[in-house]
C-alpha cells in the first residue's frame, strides 16, 4: 500500500478502510495490485501473533 494515495477513485471498496478493519481485528493485510484480472487489487490476510 506504500505510495497509494488514499482517495482511490474506481475502486469499491478501499484498501485503507479494509487494512484499518484487519488491524483491528488481529489480521495483517497485504495489498497487491491485480494485472490480468477485472478487479483492481487481491487483499492477502494472515492472523498477527
Amino acid at each position: 500500500m506504500k505510495n497509494q494515495p488514499c482517495d482511490l477513485t474506481g475502486y469499491s471498496h478501499s484498501p485503507h478502510l479494509i487494512k484499518e478493519i484487519a488491524l483491528r481485528n488481529g489480521f495483517q493485510m497485504e495489498y497487491v495490485s491485480s494485472m490480468y484480472y477485472e478487479y483492481r487489487y487481491h487483499a492477502i490476510f494472515s492472523k498477527t501473533a
